[in-house]
């Protein structure tokens, strides 16, 4: 779909995604309603999430968001997502008990002003291009989505991950964030998080995303700060203040994704030994 959007050779001014997926009263999801906020709406959820996030980047507040999971077999999450001054987009997602694999849909469209729109129905693996009253089939996935819709390369790409392929590496001179990494399913969370947030009857008519996202880590400064002796002074780009080792693990990760070299300095290292494009993990809370 980003291919064809690309081919349109204008911007989109909107889209549109639905989701209908049944309610697995009998399996595993059966009580998720009751064990955590948004219940099977949160775990199919994400996948569409990360979908439109790959398409339009990420979504930094959503609105006029609602959330009904009063009704036993049915449950409905709505509302409006801005991708900064990007795009914006309407998401309607509802789980059903007792529906037939036929009535499952899954749909994004994608607006190019009044006249013309990109249809991705993902059950039927089509996409296709609606300009006014002609409807023209641009591709047709031939086999199981799984396979050819871009799961595979997550999932190829994950593995490469567990395989070696260290969290922050290059590739062609750019940093390489694996799509599988935990951070990045987190983010996902963070917009239905924040639909579910905004649903509320006692939230504002406005949430922003990044309230939900993982803390990051690095925090810009300008000072300077001693070593453990106090013979020398470092002036690093960032700094992270540690209170627990996996805040450690986690600094240091943002550390080499965001290019940032870091050094372990102690005591007896000159002050040339901590660059001035470094981060500084203070750990003095631990």
């Amino acid at each position: 779909l980003n291919a064809e959007i690309v081919r349109q050779r204008s911007r989109p001014t909107s889209y549109s995604l639905s989701l209908c997926q049944g309610l697995d009263t009998g399996g595993w999801r059966a009580n998720a309603t009751q064990l955590y906020d948004g219940g099977a709406l949160r775990d199919v959820g994400v996948h569409a999430i990360r979908a439109l996030r790959r398409l339009f980047g990420e979504v930094e507040t959503v609105c006029d968001c609602q959330y009904n999971d009063k009704d036993a077999n049915a449950i409905s999450l709505q509302g409006t997502a801005h991708h900064g001054d990007y795009i914006c987009g309407k998401i309607a997602m509802e789980c059903k008990s007792n529906i037939k694999q036929e009535g499952q849909t899954g749909v994004i469209t994608v607006f190019f002003g009044d006249a013309c729109r990109l249809v991705w129905d993902v059950t039927k693996s089509t996409i296709e291009r609606h300009e006014n009253a002609n409807v023209q089939l641009l591709e047709r996935l031939s086999g199981d989505s799984w396979i050819h819709g871009g799961v595979k390369e997550s999932l190829e790409e994950s593995l490469d991950m567990f395989a070696g392929i260290e969290l922050g590496a290059t590739r062609n001179g750019r940093a390489v964030t694996p799509m599988g990494c935990p951070e990045e399913a987190l983010r996902d969370a963070a917009v239905v998080d924040a639909m579910l947030e905004c649903g509320r009857p006692t939230s504002s008519a406005s949430v922003s995303v990044k309230r939900f996202c993982p803390a990051d880590m690095l925090a810009q400064t300008s000072s300077a700060f001693n070593n453990t002796t106090k013979t020398a002074k470092y002036q690093p780009a960032a700094i992270a203040r540690c209170s627990s080792s996996s805040d450690v693990v986690a600094a240091s990760k943002s550390a080499i994704c965001s290019g940032i070299a870091f050094h372990p300095v102690g005591g007896c290292n000159s002050s040339n030994s901590l660059q001035s494009d470094s981060v500084w993990i203070d750990t003095s809370l631990l």
